[in-house]
């Protein structure tokens, strides 16, 4: 899905304990494959530093190095004089980070960054915050970006569109538009909850698509019509659903690319 982004972003927002960092990591080395990295940071919150740093380095081989604000300084001014021969494999805290001299020096400066990954990115969503600055002024100078939080969903709409907002202020300018998105969202999400039950709960599946027809994201999308046009072939197939699994899967992948936020979100 990362790779498969337009602009090389993407919001992780799996449980506690289910693995980020390592996801992160799979992207990092994703990107290292096909192109040349030069600068990644990683920011966290302080007492994760080290989590960072070992995890990093006992899974995939990569020596990161844990900056404090001066040595954060450092780099930027080295950035400053030689811009194409300064790398950077970095870990900074929020604490350090949201220092004002700091970001003033980062907004003027604009240093580009190859890959920014913000664990704990629920620490940047309340607006007016330095925190929150931080990840805006980060996400300018980013050729990529990761969010990963394991919170969103339960902070509400506002939250959820501030750290989407931060990815692509384009595609998020405003919690207007966004929140009429998540609410056109809301049936697609549960129809492709339907279809991951055991056995798949098509009929249910196709009355929450019912629900979105209309709207103005949907209509005319030839993925939406394909979609119902499978369910509805699996409605007149044998109740044993396990015989067209195959079938499930399209439409499983089908109902993920057409999620309205599905690019951006997972």
């Amino acid at each position: 899905k990362f790779l498969d982004s337009p602009k090389h972003r993407l919001l992780i927002a799996d449980e506690v304990g289910l693995g980020k960092t390592i996801e992160a990591g799979f992207i990092l080395t994703e990107l290292k494959a096909r192109q040349t990295i030069q600068r990644v940071l990683v920011i966290c919150p302080a007492n994760l530093t080290q989590k960072w740093r070992l995890e990093l380095k006992k899974r995939f081989g990569e020596e990161f190095k844990i900056l404090a604000s001066k040595a954060f300084v450092d780099f930027l001014d080295e950035y400053a004089d030689s811009p194409h021969d300064t790398g950077l494999n970095g870990i900074i805290s929020y604490e350090s980070i949201r220092k004002k001299s700091i970001l003033d020096q980062m907004e003027n400066l604009s240093p580009r960054f190859d890959l920014v990954i913000a664990d704990e990115a629920h620490w940047m969503r309340n607006f007016g915050r330095k925190q929150r600055r931080a990840g805006v002024i980060l996400s300018e100078c980013s050729d990529a970006m990761i969010l990963l939080t394991a919170t969103p969903i339960h902070l509400g709409n506002e939250n959820l569109f501030s750290l989407l907002n931060i990815l692509d202020d384009d595609d998020f300018p405003d919690i207007y538009t966004a929140d009429s998105r998540f609410q056109a969202n809301e049936p697609i999400v549960k129809s492709q909850i339907c279809m991951g039950q055991i056995p798949p709960l098509v009929d249910e599946s196709l009355k929450q698509l019912h629900m979105v027809e209309t709207s103005a994201y949907v209509q005319g999308h030839p993925l939406y019509d394909e979609i119902v046009s499978d369910l509805h072939g699996m409605k007149n197939q044998e109740d044993d659903l396990t015989s067209i699994r195959q079938q499930v899967l399209k439409v499983q992948r089908d109902l993920s690319e057409l999620n309205l936020i599905g690019h951006i979100f997972t």
